[in-house]
């Protein structure tokens, strides 16, 4: 989401990995052409803490349909 909303990773490095690194520890930088709802979105789906993250409750991937962000989406 992240990458199809900003067209690049929210992850930097020049290999492999810095990359990685990145992944695990640094914090996410969120432009400011995004909107709160779809920060919201990207913050809950990259949670690090897998059991706190967006879908990996009991509802699945229903707590993700359910977000804001997917209102005006059939």
């Amino acid at each position: 989401v992240y990458e199809m909303l900003c067209g690049t990773s929210p992850f930097k490095g020049e290999n492999q990995q810095k990359i990685m690194e990145s992944i695990l520890f640094d914090e996410i930088e969120y432009p400011s052409f995004l909107n709160s709802t779809e920060i919201d979105l990207i913050h809950g789906l990259l949670e690090r803490n897998s059991s706190k993250r967006l879908g990996s409750g009991n509802s699945d991937s229903e707590e993700i349909k359910a977000h804001p962000f997917f209102n005006s989406i059939n």
